[in-house]
């Protein structure tokens, strides 16, 4: 697949999860000009070819974005909370932010692309299917990012600004929450967690493929489109997941059973079950996934 990259882009929140995988990627092409909006956790060197704007989502410098005047945004800076009430309010000036850029692009730059990173977890539980018609049920971390989000949906009703919203699978990479709740958990407890009753499906996509499938989609979807971000040959329920985790590790495996260790919305998340699939099938039939293997994957990350 020939790989079309804009020239300008932005991308806020480069240095998280996504972000900085999208970064990446996108570095690869010369001709790309790249402004990447910085908070926590970067280094200068690490920055030399890019033009950088250090703030946070609240805070931005609408003047410097003006000037340097994206065709493309990737917004990737969800602003993460402790416990249920941090995340609501983190949620709430996520919502005021969004809104504020929002406004400032209709004003200035109306023709702008922007790609909105959300999650799956918005679909909520289901024994069917999920595609991009689903409506939203938000369970666990969601009920509360949904509402940073709601600008973004409240815009494509209406199509003022050309947004595309992005709900990824599972990621799989080295950092996150494979390595929180599965890595560093082995590391300290000596026993592999599982999580409920282990039935629940669990779609997974690498987190290159994750960043790739993001921006090589930009020529194939229409204006104000949705896509699930997933691999359709990485779907396997929890337990044989963990058992496969357990062999690579050597460790055991323990179930646990209520959420006393933990916060509901890490629990519900654990056991959230969610098969997704796409109405852009020719799109993902297409793509050429780098890592197709649970094993493989499971594998890269634990290097």
């Amino acid at each position: 697949m020939k790989k079309i990259y804009k020239k300008k882009i932005l991308i806020l929140g480069s240095t998280g999860f996504v972000g900085s995988a999208i970064h990446k990627e996108l570095r690869k092409n010369e001709k790309t000009k790249l402004l990447v909006h910085l908070h926590k956790n970067f280094n200068f060197r690490n920055l030399e070819k890019d033009q950088t704007l250090v703030s946070s989502l609240k805070n931005l410098s609408f003047d410097y974005i003006d000037k340097f005047s994206p065709d493309t945004i990737y917004h990737c800076a969800r602003i993460s909370g402790i416990r249920k009430i941090g995340r609501i309010k983190s949620s709430i000036i996520g919502k005021y932010s969004n809104e504020k850029i929002i406004n400032f692009l209709k004003k200035t730059n109306s023709q702008v692309q922007i790609n909105y990173i959300s999650g799956s977890l918005m679909y909520g539980n289901s024994k069917k299917k999920i595609s991009e018609k689903n409506s939203l049920k938000p369970i666990s971390y969601a009920k509360d990012y949904i509402i940073a989000e709601k600008p973004f949906i409240k815009n494509n009703k209406n199509e003022s600004l050309n947004v595309k919203i992005f709900r990824p699978a599972w990621i799989l990479g080295k950092r996150s929450w494979f390595k929180s709740c599965y890595l560093n958990f082995i590391e300290k407890n000596g026993f592999i967690p599982k999580y409920g009753d282990g039935t629940n499906i669990m779609n997974f996509i690498d987190l290159d493929d994750c960043a790739k499938i993001i921006i090589e989609s930009n020529r194939s979807l229409k204006r104000c489109s949705i896509l699930n971000v997933y691999n359709p040959r990485l779907a396997i329920d929890q337990n044989n997941f963990i058992k496969i985790l357990s062999k690579k590790k050597q460790v055991p495996i323990v179930r646990i059973k209520k959420p006393s260790l933990f916060n509901n919305a890490f629990y519900e998340a654990m056991t959230s079950s969610i098969r997704l699939t796409t109405i852009h099938e020719e799109f993902v039939k297409n793509f050429k996934f780098c890592v197709n293997n649970i094993e493989d994957l499971i594998e890269k990350n634990i290097q």
